[in-house]
């Protein structure tokens, strides 16, 4: 389990540059509040969604994130297998933030300068 139970999640998959009619998006959004999905195409919301969150919702990811064994260490010594500087491919982004500070946060794809290939 991890120290403090994180206060949100961010999940975003952006999709390989496709044509629109086949170019989706994902958001994933998670805190104690509420769930948001979005679904967009080249910035153009096609769906969206909200529920509000089970009470337990936050404790249960961080069990969950414990059991898993991800941390920051682990997700730090594994970003270089992760990194992909092809350009054209989808994109994975995960950020996890504890009392409004992130606590992990990667992604699947780097620039050659290193920089993230995604805004958070």
């Amino acid at each position: 389990m991890l120290a403090e139970p994180i206060t949100q999640l961010i999940y975003r998959y952006q999709d390989a540059a496709v044509p629109p009619p086949y170019h989706r998006s994902i958001d994933i959004r998670i805190d104690a509040e509420k769930i948001t999905l979005v679904v967009d195409s080249y910035g153009s919301i096609l769906a969206k969604t909200e529920q509000d969150s089970p009470s337990d919702i936050m404790l249960k990811i961080s069990n969950w994130i414990g059991e898993c064994g991800i941390s920051v260490k682990s997700w730090a010594d594994a970003s270089g297998e992760f990194n992909d500087k092809t350009t054209g491919n989808g994109i994975h982004f995960l950020k996890i933030m504890v009392q409004g500070k992130p606590i992990l946060e990667g992604n699947t794809a780097a620039h050659d300068a290193g920089e993230s290939a995604t805004d958070g």
